[in-house]
């Protein structure tokens, strides 16, 4: 019976600790996403709820209102402006 019960106690916590990291791993993300593009170059105030895309230039990142379908840049990803000031990657 002991074994039985620490075994569930067990997974319950390993569940727990999965669970916890793959937020974590989410969380890091999201802060490299938008660590990214308010590093970049913004000409412009951004609007909530706007989707912009960000760019590879020579000196850098910028940000733009331009789809990569638009032209010939070297584009890295796309990003809606949250209420927040969050970026979220599209």
């Amino acid at each position: 019976m002991e074994k039985l019960g620490i075994n569930e106690v067990q997974k319950e916590f390993d569940d727990r600790l999965d669970d916890i990291r793959k937020k974590y791993d989410e969380l890091q993300e999201e802060f490299y996403w938008n660590k990214l593009v308010y590093e970049s170059e913004i000409k412009f105030e951004p609007v909530i709820g706007q989707i912009y895309h960000l760019y590879d230039k020579d000196e850098g990142r910028f940000l733009s209102l331009i789809a990569p379908n638009e032209w010939d840049m070297p584009y890295v990803e796309s990003f809606k402006l949250k209420h927040n000031r969050k970026w979220k990657r599209i």
